[in-house]
């Protein structure tokens, strides 16, 4: 059976070679406001910080938010360490900034990891003096193995920046990656990042709820549970970080219809979090009528007002968060 993060790897690989960023509306949403959030924190307000050398980013995906903090004055001489799970999603980004701002290229660095695995080896080898995690760092985009002194140094070394939009809702182990992830900031380092709450989607989970009931079928959970923002914020005080801010708002999209929804779902490679339940053939019998049940009731519960389709609502999360 295929395991957690390699069904995650894959649906990625696959959604970074169809229509990922013509559907990731939202996401896209959430990169612009944190990257504004960022910005202001170093140069905004009553206390100015001095810009970032070295920069983290956990995810980046097909690199929207990558790009935006590239083109920014605050990173026009910091260098950014950008990883994902996916290869496919490196090598989109690869190419959207080659692009979008070839300028900022030889400042950059494509990292095939589990930043996960990486936060936890990094914690756990800083504090024993060992460097074993280095070789978690030396995939690239082309697949090739980097022997360079250099490279490794500044793959280990603490960042003063880390940042993430709409991934950490992937965490298995959210806890534990967080007091990690603290322990790879350098003193008075930031964390910023976005992630979606437990409001994600709840037409859907809804609909499938009454469906199961009204066909007398033992309910199953579809796709992510999302922590609420409390829970992030007790994550992180337990974690030991000084908590800056901290808000969550909704975005609803309108679909025309709940088939055109689900593929969007599965365009930006959010199926990926299937169950048992999500994975039941629609040649199924079974799996036909909870499906078309599903369609009627989140049809008729949750449709636009001016009739145009359906409302499909994301709870975005963004929190930022110091080192002390």
């Amino acid at each position: 059976m295929i395991g957690y993060h390699d069904r995650i790897k894959r649906q990625f690989g696959r959604s970074a070679q169809g229509q990922y960023d013509s559907n990731v509306r939202v996401q896209l949403i959430m990169a612009t406001e944190l990257a504004e959030r960022i910005q202001t924190h170093y140069i905004g307000g009553n206390h100015s910080h001095a810009a970032p050398a070295r920069v983290m980013e956990i995810g980046c995906g097909t690199g929207t938010l990558t790009a935006l903090l590239a083109r920014t004055q605050l990173l026009s001489r910091g260098s950014i360490t950008a990883i994902d799970i996916s290869p496919g999603m490196l090598a989109a980004a690869s190419r959207k900034l080659l692009e979008s701002c070839p300028e900022a290229m030889d400042r950059i660095q494509w990292v095939e990891a589990d930043a996960e695995q990486w936060a936890t080896e990094y914690d756990r080898h800083k504090w024993s003096g060992e460097n074993r995690h280095t070789e978690l760092w030396k995939q690239g985009v082309s697949g090739e193995q980097s022997d360079s002194d250099n490279e490794c140094q500044q793959l280990n070394a603490p960042f003063e920046l880390i940042v993430s939009n709409a991934c950490f809702q992937w965490f298995v182990h959210p806890a534990r990656t967080l007091a990690a992830l603290r322990g790879s900031l350098s003193d008075g380092g930031l964390l910023a990042f976005t992630t979606f709450g437990p409001r994600t989607m709840h037409e859907l989970h809804t609909s499938f709820q009454q469906a199961y009931h009204r066909l007398e079928m033992p309910y199953k959970h579809h796709g992510l549970s999302f922590h609420s923002l409390s829970a992030w914020q007790n994550m992180l005080h337990d974690s030991g970080w000084r908590l800056l801010d901290a808000s969550s708002q909704e975005q609803i999209e309108t679909h025309r219809s709940v088939p055109d929804f689900l593929h969007t779902v599965k365009a930006i490679g959010a199926s990926a979090a299937s169950t048992d339940a999500q994975r039941i053939s629609l040649g199924d019998g079974a799996g036909r009528r909870l499906f078309r049940e599903m369609f009627q009731i989140y049809e008729s519960l949750f449709p636009e007002p001016d009739g145009t389709g359906v409302a499909a609502t994301y709870e975005t999360i963004t929190i930022l968060a110091a080192r002390d």
